[in-house]
């Protein structure tokens, strides 16, 4: 019975995230695509990148075997990898925007990873 009443409560969260998800991944693609004046290409280019690094990310979070400070370090190293990828559909103009854009972002991620260091 105590699991009856568990599996409702277990998959209403899952959908909800999963929406809540594509919501994000809705967001950040219709940022850069208004940011970046990205062509039709580029946005499905794009938004497969990002998806694919939410899964990764979802999986690194979901990674009980990892030390935070380990997460953290993967997590710089997705989010680079994700940018290289990113760039490389993007034009010169798009390219130097895009990295003005991100700077802020990495910036912040190595100020919280020093912090953790020492």
């Amino acid at each position: 019975m105590s699991q009856m009443n568990q599996m409702p409560q277990s998959d209403k969260p899952e959908e909800e995230s999963e929406k809540s998800k594509k919501e994000r991944l809705d967001k950040i693609v219709s940022k850069l695509k208004t940011d970046l004046t990205l062509d039709d290409l580029q946005v499905f280019a794009v938004q497969g990148v990002i998806s694919e690094n939410m899964k990764k990310q979802d999986i690194l979070f979901k990674n009980e075997k990892l030390s935070e400070d380990e997460k953290l370090l993967e997590l710089q190293a997705q989010t680079e990898s994700t940018d290289q990828k990113i760039i490389g559909f993007l034009n010169k103009d798009q390219k130097k925007k895009y990295i003005e854009m991100t700077a802020d972002r990495k910036e912040k991620m190595n100020e919280m990873i020093e912090r953790k260091i020492r």
